[in-house]
């Protein structure tokens, strides 16, 4: 099995290359009559391999390059032939661009961040209205869960507060009775 090579566990740039083939379909013509109807290029690779790159050339018999897919807006609408003048400018861009694996990792950061916030507060509200032994039974103990509250997903932790708040108010509205 062949690994990809990424640049962002390794911290480099990496320059790829793939095979392609003709993609064929059966397709009706005007006259309802089936025929092999030629789509284009299809890399070989698995479906969502171009989506790791930055920057795709396709490149035809004639050594011409296209862009099907270009983050920096270099060469997009673009029909080159490739040289050394275009890895100098994917070089500059890159070596002026964000790093996006950065960002990634500060929004991350930024969401567990949130997500911690909301479960400790959370947590406090639970206990504050006496409702802790109502969220260890239903909740963390349950079969299908068995964690505590703190380790729950965002998602998961609003459905929780949402039903904490329908007990709380149910509560309230059974001493006013």
């Amino acid at each position: 099995m062949v690994k990809l090579f990424t640049g962002e566990k390794h911290g480099v740039h990496v320059i790829n290359t793939m095979r392609t083939k003709q993609e064929h379909a059966m397709q009706p013509d005007e006259n309802g009559k089936m025929q092999v109807v030629k789509l284009g290029m299809k890399p070989i690779q698995r479906d969502t391999l171009e989506y790791e790159f930055q920057v795709v050339f396709s490149v035809d018999m004639d050594h011409t390059a296209i862009t099907s897919k270009d983050n920096s807006s270099l060469f997009t609408g673009k029909r080159f032939q490739l040289n050394s003048s275009v890895g100098a400018d994917l070089q500059k861009w890159l070596g002026t661009g964000v790093d996006i694996h950065a960002e990634r990792r500060a929004l991350a950061e930024k969401a567990e961040a949130e997500r911690v916030e909301y479960a400790t507060a959370l947590r406090e509200y639970i206990t504050a209205n006496e409702l802790t032994e109502f969220v260890k039974t239903g909740y963390e103990e349950h079969p299908s869960i068995k964690r505590p509250l703190e380790q729950f997903p965002m998602d998961f932790l609003k459905k929780v507060d949402a039903v904490v708040q329908q007990k709380v108010a149910e509560m309230a509205k059974g001493e006013d009775d």
